[in-house]
């Protein structure tokens, strides 16, 4: 392994580790299009925009796996659960990143409502960062975020996690703003691009394309820069199982894979 590529590889460890849930969005849908997520309505939204999950028509279970650039040390498993009542939508999350000698374990739950065309969603996190023979940190990380439909075809989103500046003792929690839109011409075709700031690093700007090929097998292909990667992906659907997976590319670390399984099942309640 060269220098060059041994340096980036432990910057990219400790910038994947240490933001966790938080920056790292789980869901094979989301990040096949470049992580481009803001306004995403599905069942992995608790991990890319809580607010996401106001507008889901039926109540759903995901398990989800990751792998990143083949080591596993940035290896994320993660489940999530959001159930329908005419009240709004609350669920519950987990994530766990790394290894047995440094990892971290997110446990949270989340509730998002839509009023007219807004939605909105708030989620608490339990965050927790344990190190082999060192003292396990926790603390609470707060999340928020809103989607307002502007036209049928446009849709703005809007994300922040961490705004009290939580830390685990000394290490820090980041503090990440995210913001952007989505153009969806028709029901095949989706266009997401927005930026995402964690206050302690440079702006990041991500763009993905959603295609139907049929109405149940969807294409995707995204890109994101600091650092620059390529992603791609896929999705196939049944009446009630959803299967995702998605690639991402580093020139010198090589590929990253996800996949997830979801299963729906249970209608909407009428209001």
């Amino acid at each position: 392994m060269c220098l060059l590529r041994f340096a980036l590889l432990c910057i990219l460890i400790g910038m994947h580790l240490n933001v966790g849930a938080t920056g790292n969005p789980m869901g094979a849908r989301s990040v096949a299009m470049g992580n481009a997520s803001v306004t995403i309505s599905d069942v992995w939204a608790g991990f890319t925009n809580i607010a996401g999950l106001a507008t889901i028509e039926k109540s759903n279970i995901g398990l989800a796996y990751q792998n990143l650039f083949g080591i596993s040390e940035l290896n994320h498993v993660a489940a999530t659960y959001c159930m329908n009542t005419k009240y709004g939508v609350p669920s519950v999350h987990f994530l766990r990143v790394g290894s047995k000698l440094l990892n971290q374990q997110w446990v949270a739950v989340g509730y998002a409502h839509k009023i007219h065309k807004v939605s909105l969603g708030l989620k608490v996190n339990y965050a927790q960062l344990s190190a082999e023979e060192l003292n396990t940190k926790r603390n609470i990380v707060l999340e928020f975020g809103g989607i307002a439909e502007i036209t049928k075809e446009l849709f703005f989103g809007a994300h922040a996690c961490n705004l009290t500046q939580s830390k685990w003792g000394e290490e820090d929690i980041p503090t990440i703003l995210k913001a952007g839109f989505s153009f969806r011409p028709n029901k095949k075709v989706m266009f997401n691009a927005e930026t995402e700031k964690d206050v302690l690093m440079s702006p990041a700007f991500k763009a993905g394309i959603e295609y139907a090929i049929i109405e149940k097998l969807k294409l995707r292909t995204g890109i994101s820069t600091n650092p620059f990667m390529a992603f791609g992906g896929w999705g196939v659907e049944s009446k009630n199982l959803r299967l995702d997976y998605s690639a991402g590319f580093h020139m010198l670390l090589g590929m990253s894979h996800q996949i997830n399984i979801s299963w729906c099942f249970a209608k909407k309640p009428k209001q």
